[in-house]
């Protein structure tokens, strides 16, 4: 995806790091139910670089009831989710009068992380589901729409990214990225989202549902090796 995601979204640090309060990376599962009484989907982030960076701006918690960026939506049978799309009342985007033809927003999670989040090398998987808004609300044109995993240095570099395009699907399918930390990184931020990147008011309607984050369990048998390992320590200082 173009680079002015990952600059956005380094900007959105600067922003907010100030007013939220940062936990180490953390699993955490969002199927987006309970928030009908909420006016926001906190502690989700929002973030738009505006068409052009510097420059964006952030959206805070964005809002369960739109009018633009995200909405709380449902499928009639009481499963809700989230429906995120562009800001159409961003006029020098949409004609063509900001510095870029098109405006990049990210609605994302954000966490802190420090050298004793990355010293063991653990793999984090991102998982999500997602199809496109229904016609002719879905991405059309030159929108591109993307769930997105970033990692930052304390300076607000990007270290690392995996993206997965999530365009062209009308029936809901389950998508995964994952990242490993490299002990190198010694503190920064680390974040899962979904980006957009939208102009000259072209539809870009996303849902988004079951959304999670979890570290790569070690497998059994290579705990069991580990362990094995350990239990021959002991037992060859019991003989000595």
């Amino acid at each position: 995806m173009p680079t002015q995601f990952a600059k956005a979204l380094g900007a959105s640090v600067l922003l907010i790091a100030s007013s939220s309060a940062f936990a180490a990376i953390t699993s955490f599962t969002d199927d987006f139910q309970g928030y009908s009484s909420s006016p926001n989907f906190a502690p989700w982030e929002c973030f738009s670089d505006n068409g052009g960076f510097p420059g964006g701006y952030g959206c805070g918690n964005p809002s369960t009831t739109g009018p633009q960026i995200t909405a709380l939506a449902n499928d009639g049978a009481g499963n809700e989710f989230l429906n995120f799309y562009a800001n159409y009342d961003n006029a020098p985007v949409h004609t063509g009068g900001a510095p870029n033809p098109q405006e990049a927003i990210s609605v994302f999670r954000n966490f802190a992380y420090d050298a004793s989040d990355t010293a063991s090398g653990d793999t984090w998987i991102y998982e999500f589901d997602y199809k496109e808004a229904d016609s002719p609300f879905g991405p059309a044109g030159a929108t591109q729409v993307s769930a997105f995993i970033r990692v930052f240095d304390g300076a607000f570099n990007l270290l690392a990214d995996a993206n997965l395009d999530t365009s062209g699907s009308t029936a809901w399918q389950t998508g995964q990225l994952q990242i490993t930390l490299d002990s190198a990184w010694t503190g920064g931020f680390f974040q899962v989202g979904f980006a957009n990147l939208v102009g000259n008011y072209e539809s870009s309607g996303m849902n988004y549902d079951n959304v999670s984050l979890n570290v790569v369990p070690i497998p059994a048998a290579v705990w069991l090796f580990a362990s094995g390992l350990g239990m021959l320590g002991w037992a060859r200082r019991g003989r000595k």
